[in-house]
């Protein structure tokens, strides 16, 4: 963020944008709350998620919920506080909001439940990325969550800046 900030980049936190106008220009107005917010050459969007299990009225079924997150705790086999009740993907509690990896569980969740399979879901060496101008990528435990799990005797941490290819081609640096 702070580099592509420095390259005029703005940044709206937040908000989140009611409408989208394409002007003649190519440029884009971009309304908050219906009301003229910016005109813009390229407008980037993201925006977080919130789980929608609260709307399932899971407490009925004795499931446990998170209300804050609205997310529902599993255990490893992806078990509910329900032992019949499952989940898996973005409703679960801790675990990344990636559709090949909710994708992957579901897979092994069904050969476990109807395929006499015992293979449970591997969450931690599940690697993200983020695609911007600046990438950042990761794979395994961050380093507070290492320590935690396996305590700070027992990893080695390493710290390395690498600078993307288009840089090391270009005359232009960060």
């Amino acid at each position: 963020g702070d580099y592509m900030e420095r390259k005029h980049v703005k940044f709206a936190r937040g908000m989140v944008p009611s409408k989208f106008e394409k002007l003649p220009s190519g440029q884009v107005k971009v309304y908050v709350n219906d009301a003229e917010y910016g005109i813009f050459d390229t407008v980037l969007m993201a925006v977080g998620r919130t789980g929608l299990a609260g709307q399932l009225n899971l407490k009925a079924a004795g499931l446990d919920f998170i209300e804050s997150n609205g997310k529902v705790k599993v255990n490893e086999a992806d078990q509910t506080s329900v032992p019949h009740i499952y989940a898996i993907g973005d409703v679960i509690d801790g675990m990344p909001e990636l559709t090949p990896v909710a994708v992957q569980a579901g897979r092994l969740l069904v050969r476990r439940l109807f395929g006499g399979a015992t293979k449970i879901m591997d969450y931690t060496d599940v690697a993200t990325a983020v695609f911007t101008p600046i990438e950042y990528g990761a794979v395994g435990y961050g380093e507070e969550e290492a320590i935690k799990k396996l305590g700070k005797e027992n990893i080695k941490v390493y710290h390395t800046i690498a600078a993307p290819l288009e840089w090391n081609l270009s005359s232009e640096r960060a």
